[in-house]
C-alpha cells in the first residue's frame, strides 16, 4: 500500500466518524423499536396464523424480540467499525424490514429499516475492523459447544421429567423434537405445566439458549488478542533508531522489558512499542524517528489498530508530537509532570542551602560512601543489591511493576549501572539503578530502594552524590521522574482541570502529594506528561483498566 493510499484511507476513516456514528444510532433505533413493538401492541392474530405455524402462537413476538436486541447490539458493535458487524447488521436488517412489512405493518418501523439499511450501503467503506480468523474460529467452535449443551440439556430434561410435570412421560424422541420447537420458536403450547418445576424448567430452556447465543456472539465479536511475538531483528531495529534519532530520557523501556511489540512505519524510519490489553493498543510513551515519518506512523498504526479492533493510546508521553497527533484526531490529557533538575545550578545554587548542606555534612562526618558500578556487575554487588530490595519489599503495601517500569532482575540489572551507598561497615544500605539513557545530557533512575531501618535522608544524600558523579561525566539534567497528577501550570483543557481539581481535592485519596513535594525541594523544571487517545472522555475508564492490566508483574 503507497504513502498516497495509507494518507487517504486515514483522512476517510477520521471524516466518517459522523457517519459511523449515524449508522450506529440507527441500526440500534431500528432494533429498539423491534424490540419495543411486541410490547406496545399485539399481533393481529390473523397475520401470525397465516405466516407462522399454527402452534406458534407467540413466534412472531419472539422474533421480534430476538431481531431487536440482535439489532441493538450491532449498533454497538457497528460503533467500534467492525466489518462483521456490518454484515450482520445487513442481513438482520433486511429481515427486520420483511418482518415489520409481512407480519405487523409499521410505517414508523419500515421507515427506520429502510434509512438503516441505507446507511449501512453508503458507510460500507467506513468497517474495516476485521474479526481475526483465530477469533472467529473459537467463537463458533465455543458457539457449537454451546448449542450441543442447550440441546443436551432440553432432550435430557423433557426425557427425565415424571409425568405429573406435564401430565404425560416423554420418550427420547419426543424430547428431541420438543427440545428444537422450543428452541426454533416453534412453540410447545399444548403443554400444561402441572408443577412449579416444569413451570420453570420451560423457562430455563429460554434463558439457556439465549445465553448461549449472546455468548457465541461475544467470542466472534471480541478484541483480537495480541500474541507478543517480537523478533530479535525488530528489537535490533528499534535500538538502531533510538541511538539515530534519540528519544525521551526512560524509553530503554521500549527495548526492556521484553513485554512490548514493535510497529515501524512504512519507510522504517519510525516505530511504535505497544502492548495490548481488554481492547486497548498502549504504546509507551512518544514514536521515534525522522520526524518527517511520525505523522504517517501515527495514521499507519491507527488503522492497524482499527482493522483489529483496538482502540490507540499513547502514554506518559511528552508534547514533542503534538500537532502530529492532533492531526490524526488524537485527544489529550495531561496526565502529570517529569521533575528534571538542571545538574549545574542544583550542584552549584540548591545543594548550598541549609536543608541539603546538613545533610550533605552529616553523611560524611559518620562515614556514609556512596559508589557508582558499571556493568558487568559481580554476583556478590547483586547479592548485595537483591537484599536491599527484598528488604524493601518486605513493607506491607510494596510491589513490583513493568511495562512503565523495570523490576527487580539480574539479567536487567547487567544492563545497568548501579548506585549503591554504604555505612561505615560496608553494608549496602540503599541503591538506585541508572537507565542507559537516548536524551543526550540527561540521566535518570528507575528503581530507588533502600533497607527498612535506615538514617533519615538517606535518599537524599544518594541523589546528591548521584548528581555530583553525573555532573563530572558531562551529564547536564537528572529527571527524578514523573509526579502523577501534578498538572499545576499546565492545565488548559476542561479534563486536564479535572485532573488538577481531583489532586487538589483530598490527601488520603490522591496518594502522590508527598511525592510531588519530595521532588520540588530540589527545584526541578517540570515537563508535562499526557496521555493521547482516541475517542472521547468515555474511553477512559477502559484505557484505565488496560493499563492496570500491562504494569501489573
Amino acid at each position: 500500500m503507497t504513502q498516497k493510499e495509507i494518507d487517504t484511507r486515514s483522512l476517510a476513516l477520521n471524516n466518517g466518524q459522523s457517519l459511523v456514528r449515524l449508522v450506529s444510532a440507527l441500526t440500534f433505533l431500528a432494533g429498539f423499536l423491534a424490540f419495543a413493538r411486541p410490547i406496545a401492541e399485539r399481533l393481529p392474530d390473523k397475520i401470525t396464523d397465516t405466516f407462522l405455524p399454527v402452534d406458534a402462537t407467540g413466534t412472531a413476538s419472539f422474533l421480534f424480540l430476538g431481531f431487536g436486541l440482535s439489532l441493538m447490539y450491532l449498533g454497538y458493535e457497528l460503533s467500534k467499525r467492525k466489518r462483521a458487524a456490518w454484515w450482520l447488521a445487513l442481513i438482520f436488517g433486511g429481515i427486520n424490514l420483511v418482518l415489520h412489512t409481512l407480519l405487523a405493518p409499521s410505517l414508523l418501523s419500515a421507515g427506520v429499516a429502510v434509512l438503516t439499511l441505507v446507511t449501512l450501503l453508503v458507510a460500507r467503506n467506513q468497517f474495516r475492523s476485521r474479526v481475526h480468523a483465530d477469533n472467529l474460529w473459537q467463537g463458533l467452535r465455543i458457539l457449537v459447544f454451546s448449542i450441543l449443551f442447550a440441546i443436551a440439556y432440553g432432550v435430557l430434561g423433557f426425557w427425565l421429567l415424571d409425568k405429573r410435570d406435564f401430565g404425560v412421560s416423554f420418550s427420547f424422541g419426543e424430547a428431541i423434537i420438543r427440545t428444537f420447537k422450543s428452541y426454533l420458536l416453534l412453540g410447545n403450547n399444548d403443554l400444561v405445566a402441572h408443577s412449579r418445576y416444569a413451570r420453570w424448567f420451560l423457562h430455563s430452556l429460554a434463558i439457556v439458549g439465549g445465553l448461549t447465543l449472546t455468548y457465541g456472539i461475544f467470542s466472534i465479536f471480541r478484541p483480537l488478542r495480541n500474541r507478543l511475538s517480537t523478533l530479535p531483528s525488530e528489537r535490533n531495529e528499534a535500538r538502531a533508531l533510538l541511538e539515530r534519532y534519540g528519544g525521551e530520557t526512560d524509553d530503554f523501556f521500549k527495548l526492556w522489558p521484553t513485554d512490548k511489540s514493535y510497529f515501524f512505519s512504512d519507510d522504517k524510519k519510525a516505530f511504535v512499542a505497544y502492548g495490548v490489553a481488554r481492547g486497548v493498543a498502549v504504546c509507551f510513551a512518544s514514536p521515534v524517528g525522522a520526524p518527517e515519518s511520525i505523522g504517517p506512523l501515527l495514521g499507519q498504526f491507527k488503522i492497524f489498530c482499527m482493522e483489529n479492533g483496538w482502540l490507540a493510546v499513547f502514554a506518559q508521553t511528552t508534547n514533542r508530537f503534538a500537532d502530529e497527533f492532533k492531526d490524526e484526531d488524537f485527544n489529550s490529557l495531561l496526565i502529570g509532570a517529569d521533575a528534571v533538575i538542571n545538574l549545574d545550578q542544583f550542584l552549584s545554587k540548591t545543594c548550598r542551602n541549609k536543608y541539603f548542606r546538613n545533610i550533605i555534612n552529616r553523611f560524611e562526618k559518620n562515614g556514609f560512601t556512596a559508589s557508582r558500578y558499571l556493568p558487568p556487575h559481580s554476583p556478590e554487588l547483586l547479592k548485595e543489591v537483591h537484599s536491599v530490595s527484598n528488604s524493601w519489599m518486605n513493607r506491607e503495601g510494596r510491589k513490583q511493576w513493568r511495562f512503565f517500569t523495570g523490576h527487580f532482575s539480574r539479567v536487567y540489572f547487567q544492563q545497568t549501572p548501579l548506585f549503591v551507598v554504604r555505612d561505615t561497615k560496608g553494608c549496602a544500605l540503599a541503591f538506585a539503578n541508572e537507565l542507559p539513557c537516548y536524551k543526550e545530557g540527561e540521566a535518570t533512575v528507575d528503581l530507588m530502594r533502600h533497607r527498612q531501618k535506615v538514617p533519615t535522608n538517606l535518599m537524599d544524600y544518594l541523589f546528591i552524590e548521584l548528581m555530583r558523579t553525573l555532573q563530572k561525566e558531562g551529564y547536564h539534567k537528572f529527571n527524578l521522574g514523573l509526579s502523577p497528577l501534578a498538572a499545576k501550570g499546565f492545565a488548559s483543557s476542561s479534563s486536564d482541570k479535572l485532573i488538577a481539581a481531583l489532586y487538589n481535592s483530598n490527601q488520603k485519596i490522591i496518594a502522590f502529594k508527598g511525592l510531588h513535594r519530595y521532588k520540588t525541594k530540589y527545584e526541578p523544571e517540570w515537563e508535562p506528561r499526557y496521555l493521547y487517545y482516541q475517542g472521547s472522555a468515555a474511553r477512559l475508564p477502559q484505557i484505565g483498566l488496560a493499563v492496570v492490566k500491562l504494569i501489573r508483574y
